[in-house]
């Protein structure tokens, strides 16, 4: 019997996003603020960039964890599972599950970092 939870971490399923998304957060902050244009003084405005990045991601993720939440627990309004539900019946929900993955896979933490070093770069020019 396969459990909810990370065989290797033992973190739950839903948890196992947000450490990802945890850690990709960490990696472009610090490697703004190792740039080596970065100081004291540029604190603030590579915590605005930072933030102006990661901020649309992160709270995409929180919605769809939220969404993701209720239907794992088949509690989702938009998805009711009967306790006599069909593998028929599922579908839909297995659809909603792999469709809730899916923007994983649009952009990341390359492309973000990618834009948050040119918004820096680009602090210094304007």
């Amino acid at each position: 019997m396969r459990s909810e939870q990370n065989e290797s971490h033992k973190f739950h399923i839903l948890i196992s996003n947000h450490i990802v998304l945890s850690l990709q957060d960490a990696h472009i902050l610090g490697h703004l603020l190792a740039n080596p244009n970065a100081s004291l003084d540029w604190v603030e405005e590579i915590l605005h960039i930072y933030q102006e990045i990661r901020l649309p991601f992160a709270s995409k993720a929180a919605e769809r964890s939220r969404t993701n939440g209720l239907i794992y627990d088949f509690n989702h309004p938009d998805f009711p599972v009967a306790e006599n539900a069909s593998v028929a019946d599922l579908k839909a929900l297995g659809e909603a599950v792999g469709a809730s993955f899916a923007w994983l896979a649009k952009g990341g933490c390359d492309d973000d970092l990618k834009k948050a070093e040119a918004m820096f770069s680009a602090s210094f020019i304007t």
